[in-house]
């Protein structure tokens, strides 16, 4: 299958198919698991996302 037409199917730029394949051959399995990211860091946690969905909220209605 072509990068282009894997790019496609994933709804991806080619270079981001490009570097998968790069991270791929260079850590093998490793890197297809979750690993921490480079940026700005998460507002609002994991255990207050779980605790709004319990109580039928989502992360977008203003707290009152």
């Amino acid at each position: 299958m072509k990068i282009s037409e894997i790019a496609k199917i994933l709804q991806v730029h080619k270079s981001t198919v490009y570097r998968w394949i790069n991270e791929f051959q260079r850590e093998g399995e490793k890197c297809l698991f979750h690993k921490e990211r480079k940026g700005r860091k998460k507002k609002v946690n994991e255990r207050e996302i779980k605790v709004e969905e319990i109580q039928g909220k989502t992360i977008w209605e203003a707290k009152t």
